[in-house]
C-alpha cells in the first residue's frame, strides 16, 4: 500500500509540473514572450506578404508542402508509437472487470501515455487537415478574385495548422515521463523535470531584437 501510494504521488508530482509548466508558458505566449508566440507572427505577416507577390505561387505551394511533410511524418510517428503502447499495454489493462476497479499508478501512465501519443497523431493530423485546404488557396494566381475572397481563411487556415502542428510536437514529447514512469514510477518527475527544462529551451525565442520582433509599419496594430 506505502509503494502504491508513492508511485501515485510520483505521477501527480509530474503531472503538477507539467501542467505547471505550460501554464506559465500559455500566460507567456498571450504577452508574446515565447517562441510560439513568434512564429504565429511571422506566419501571418508570410501569408499576407505571399499574398501580394505575383509569381510567388509556386514557392508559397512549396513551403506548404514542406510543412504538410513535416506534420506527415510527425502524425506516422506518433501512429506507430501509439498501436506499439496499444500493443504492449493492452493484455495488461484488459483483466477481469473487478481488477480493472482500482487501477494501479503504472496502469494509469500506460493510460495517460496511450492518450498523448493518440492525441499527438490527431493534432498533427489536423495540421496536415489545415496545411492541405491551405494549398488550394495560395496557389491561385495573386492576382485572381477567389484569392482576394479567400485570403482570411488562408491566413486562419495557417495560423491553426501551425498552432495543431506545435501541440503535436508537445504532446509527443510528454509522452516521454509516461513511458519511463511506467518502468520506474520514481522517474517520471524526474523525467518531467528534463523535458520542461528542454522545453524551456525550445521555447525561448531567439533572433529578436532588444527582446522583441521588430514591428512591421504596415501591419496594422492587434489589441
Amino acid at each position: 500500500m506505502t509503494q502504491d501510494l508513492m508511485d501515485y504521488g510520483f505521477l501527480f508530482a509530474g503531472l503538477l509540473i507539467l501542467l505547471g509548466y505550460e501554464g506559465l508558458m500559455r500566460r507567456r505566449t498571450a504577452a508574446g514572450a515565447t517562441a510560439r508566440s513568434v512564429h504565429s507572427q511571422l506566419r501571418d505577416e508570410w501569408v499576407v506578404a505571399i499574398g501580394v507577390q505575383p509569381g510567388s505561387e509556386i514557392v508559397a505551394v512549396q513551403t506548404v508542402r514542406n510543412s504538410l511533410m513535416s506534420a506527415t511524418i510527425n502524425a506516422s510517428t506518433a501512429a506507430l508509437a501509439f498501436m506499439g503502447t496499444i500493443s504492449l499495454a493492452l493484455p495488461r489493462l484488459s483483466g477481469p472487470a473487478d481488477a480493472m476497479a482500482a487501477p494501479t499508478a503504472r496502469e494509469l501512465m500506460a493510460l495517460l501515455l496511450t492518450a498523448a501519443l493518440f492525441a499527438s497523431c490527431m493534432c498533427s493530423v489536423m495540421a496536415m487537415r489545415y496545411a492541405n485546404h491551405l494549398g488550394y488557396v495560395i496557389s491561385a494566381p495573386v492576382s485572381s478574385s477567389m484569392r482576394g475572397r479567400w485570403a482570411t481563411v488562408a491566413a486562419a487556415y495557417l495560423r491553426r495548422s501551425g498552432s495543431y502542428y506545435g501541440s503535436g510536437w508537445r504532446l509527443f514529447l510528454m509522452g516521454g515521463p509516461f513511458a519511463l514512469g511506467v518502468s520506474r514510477p520514481w522517474l517520471m518527475p524526474v523525467a518531467t523535470l528534463i523535458l520542461v527544462t528542454v522545453l524551456r529551451f525550445f521555447d525561448r525565442p531567439v533572433g529578436l531584437v532588444d527582446g522583441a520582433v521588430v514591428p512591421d509599419p504596415d501591419r496594422p496594430h492587434q489589441p
